[in-house]
C-alpha cells in the first residue's frame, strides 16, 4: 500500500475488546461484562467513522498478534499494529511507518470520541493544509485527535492518560517548531459519568452506531416513573402528554389510581403508560407501582407535578455519579408572585437538612430504595421513612433544577393558613398523631 500525496490519513489506534481490556474505570465502577459491552460500541462508532471517511484508513491493534482481528473489521483499510511502551512511543512507531508509505497528512483517533463527527474529521483534515499539527482538546484535558502533516517530534516523555496532556501536547509542538490548530473541544468516554454526556449529546445523531451507544446508556440508567393519581384526570394527562416529550426509549410510566377509572386508563393508553388501581394509601400504591416496574432508577411524581425537560438526564447524571437518590428545588407553577418566592424559599431552605416531601419529584436507585424499605403504608407523610434512610446513607441530594408544583391547596385555603396548616400537621406526626386523622386535616378545605 503506498498512499496518494495529496490524501488524508486517518488512522484508528484501538483494542481488541476482551474481558479485563480497556475501560478499567467503567470496569471498577459498573463491572467488566458493562465495561466490554461499551468497548465494542465505542469501537463500532470508530469504524464508523472509518467507513465513511473519504480517503486512506488504517487500523492500528494494540498488540501485534491482533493484526489478523484487525484485518476483518475493514477490508480496505492498512493494518500497523502498535509498537512501544507507551502511547507516545506508540504513536511515533505507527505515524513512521505511515510516512514510510507515503502519508504526509495523517489523523490519529481512539475509540473513546463517540462525539467526532464527518464535519469535525473534515476540519481537521482541512486545518493540515495551513498548519503543522492539529488537535482537538478533551474537556478532561486529554486529546480527542491529534494530527499532523509532518514527523511527530518524540512523545514518550509527554503525560499520556492525564489531564495535562493537551497542554503538554501544545508545548511539544511549540517546541519542535510546528505550527498548531486547536479545534473546539470534545470529550472522550472513561467515566460513568461520560456516558451520559454521550448519550445527550448524541441522542439525535442518525448513525446507526451511535444510536446503538445511546439506547445501551439509556438502558442502564432507564427510568421508572411511578405516579399515584386520585380524580386528578386532567393534570394526569398533562404530565404524561410531558413525560411522553423528555424521556427516552427505555423509560418507563406507571400510573397508580386510587379509584378505576375508565377516563384515566383510557389516557394512559394513549400515552402508552402502564395503569394499575388499588384502594390503598398512597404509600402503599407507590410500592406497588414501583414493583412492578423493571428499570434501575425509580422516579416517583404527583400528578399535578411540572418537571423540567432536563430532569431526566439530570436525574441519570446524578446516579450515574453514585448517589443513592434525590429530589428537585421546590418551585409553585404557574404565574410569580412575591408570597410564592417567599414561600419557595423558606421551603428550599428547610429541605437541606429536613425532608423534602412527595411534591418535589423524589427519585431512587432501585437496590437503595429496596434497602430502604419503599415508602410507609401511611395516608400521609409516607415518603419520611424513606427519605430519612436515603440521607442516612449519605448519598440523598437536592439537584438544583426546579419542578413546579402546583398551589392549587394554597390558592383554596389561602395562602397564609395553608402554610400554617401544614407546618401544624407536621407536628402533629412528629407527636405520634394517627396518620388517618393527619389525612382527614390535609384533604378537607381550611376555615378562612
Amino acid at each position: 500500500m503506498i498512499f496518494a500525496a495529496n490524501s488524508s490519513v486517518l488512522v484508528i489506534f484501538c483494542k481488541r475488546p476482551k474481558p479485563g481490556v480497556g475501560k478499567q474505570r467503567i470496569a471498577a465502577d459498573m463491572g467488566s461484562d458493562a465495561a466490554l459491552q461499551l468497548s465494542e460500541l465505542l469501537l463500532a462508532c470508530a469504524l464508523e467513522d472509518a467507513a465513511g471517511w473519504d480517503g486512506p484508513v488504517v487500523i492500528s491493534p494494540a498488540r501485534q498478534d491482533d493484526a489478523p482481528w484487525a484485518r476483518k473489521l475493514l477490508p480496505d483499510a492498512t493494518i500497523i499494529p502498535q509498537r512501544g511502551a507507551n502511547l507516545g512511543e506508540r504513536l511515533n512507531h505507527v505515524d513512521r511507518e505511515i510516512r514510510q508509505l507515503g502519508g504526509q497528512r495523517v489523523l490519529y483517533i481512539g475509540t473513546d470520541a463517540p462525539g467526532l463527527t464527518a464535519a469535525t474529521l473534515a476540519s481537521a483534515s482541512q486545518a493540515l493544509q495551513q498548519t503543522d499539527a492539529v488537535i482537538i482538546p478533551a474537556r478532561d484535558g486529554g486529546v480527542t485527535l491529534l494530527g499532523s502533516r509532518r514527523p511527530w517530534p518524540e512523545l514518550a516523555a509527554l503525560p499520556w492518560e492525564t489531564a495535562h496532556l493537551a497542554g503538554a501536547l501544545t508545548d511539544c509542538c511549540d517546541f519542535a517548531g510546528l505550527t498548531l490548530t486547536k479545534l473546539p473541544k470534545g470529550y472522550d468516554v472513561d467515566r460513568r459519568e461520560d456516558l451520559l454526556d454521550a448519550a445527550a449529546d448524541l441522542r439525535a445523531d442518525s448513525r446507526r452506531a451511535r444510536q446503538s451507544l445511546v439506547g445501551w446508556v439509556n438502558s442502564l440508567h432507564a427510568i421508572s416513573v411511578v405516579i399515584p393519581v386520585y380524580q386528578d384526570s386532567v393534570a394526569l394527562k398533562t404530565l404524561l402528554d410531558r413525560l411522553s416529550r423528555i424521556l427516552s426509549t427505555k423509560d418507563q410510566v406507571v400510573v397508580v389510581d386510587a379509584e378505576h377509572s375508565d377516563e384515566r386508563a383510557a389516557v394512559c393508553a394513549h400515552f402508552d403508560a402502564g395503569y394499575r388501581s388499588e384502594n390503598s394509601h398512597r404509600g402503599t400504591r407507590l410500592n406497588s407501582g414501583a414493583a412492578c416496574t423493571r428499570n434501575p432508577v425509580l422516579w416517583f411524581l404527583h400528578a399535578d407535578a411540572e418537571p423540567a425537560a432536563t430532569a431526566p438526564d439530570s436525574i441519570r447524571r446524578q446516579i450515574a455519579g453514585g448517589q443513592d437518590g434525590g429530589f428537585f428545588r421546590f418551585r409553585f407553577s404557574g404565574r410569580r408572585s412575591w408570597y410564592k418566592s417567599l414561600l419557595e424559599k423558606a421551603i428550599n431552605l428547610r429541605t437541606i437538612s429536613g425532608i423534602p416531601y412527595g411534591d418535589q419529584g423524589l427519585f431512587a436507585a432501585r437496590p437503595a430504595f429496596e434497602a430502604a424499605g419503599g415508602f410507609s403504608d401511611e395516608p400521609l407523610f409516607e415518603e419520611i421513612r424513606l427519605v430519612k434512610k436515603l440521607r442516612d446513607a449519605g448519598s440523598f441530594e437536592e439537584i438544583d433544577l426546579p419542578i413546579g408544583v402546583s398551589p392549587r391547596r394554597w390558592e383554596r385555603d389561602g395562602w397564609l393558613i395553608r402554610t400554617l396548616q401544614n407546618r401544624l400537621l407536621v407536628l402533629g406526626h412528629r407527636v405520634g398523631m394517627p396518620g388517618h386523622a393527619l389525612a382527614r386535616i390535609y384533604r378537607r378545605p381550611a376555615r378562612r
